[in-house]
């Protein structure tokens, strides 16, 4: 009996260890599928982010083209892929910061308004250079501003500042235009502001995205 015994106990230990190798690999390559499939899922996704990009690159670039600009060949094509960069970096749709620079320069480069706003987003000088200062970009006065990527650069990020400080992107463009100092001494008096500059960017930025659907 007591051998029958050991016997039995050997015999449960062995299924009981064949049951648990068993159990490991169903769960080693339950695992090892799903970690397949997570990986399968994120090369989609990346292509299929990739090829978003891409196709809203070509769409800009297209876009630029369309404009007679003083633009260099290598200048347009490098230019679609800094406002595309730009514009995910703070969250705004590429095109409604075409539908700006449409608004300021029409992608006119070397454009100086009377104000001495210079370049594709027309930036004053002082304020080009505090923030290219902010930015730890490297100022080298107008020169900066008449530089393209710059250019685009400096705007988007001065934008974005502008949305932060008035929570709202259509006082944000009209500071762009008037400066914030202004704009903000309007709203403390409670002035009516009008919202002219800002009503212009949208409606370029609406046809803008009416042309990209069409």
């Amino acid at each position: 009996m007591i051998g029958f015994t050991g016997k039995s106990a050997i015999l449960n230990l062995s299924l009981i260890l064949i049951f648990i190798s068993q159990t490991y690999t169903s769960f080693y390559f339950l695992v090892k599928k799903d970690q397949e499939i997570t990986k399968v899922e994120e090369e989609y996704f990346e292509q299929k982010s990739r090829s978003r990009e891409l196709d809203i690159t070509l769409q800009i670039r297209k876009i630029i083209y369309s404009y007679k600009t003083d633009l260099t060949p290598d200048e347009r094509e490098h230019l679609s892929d800094v406002i595309y960069s730009q514009g995910i970096k703070y969250g705004y749709d590429p095109l409604l910061l075409i539908a700006i620079i449409k608004t300021e320069s029409s992608f006119y480069n070397e454009a100086i308004s009377t104000a001495g706003a210079r370049g594709l987003m027309q930036i004053l000088i002082p304020t080009g250079k505090a923030v290219a200062r902010e930015t730890n970009i490297e100022w080298e006065g107008k020169k900066t501003l008449h530089t393209p990527r710059l250019n685009i650069t400096l705007g988007t990020y001065y934008l974005s500042k502008l949305v932060r400080r008035f929570d709202d992107l259509g006082l944000a463009l009209e500071a762009y235009n008037r400066g914030p100092t202004r704009v903000a001494r309007m709203l403390n008096k409670g002035r009516l502001l009008s919202y002219g500059y800002s009503e212009k960017v949208f409606n370029n930025y609406r046809r803008l995205k009416n042309n990209s659907t069409a």
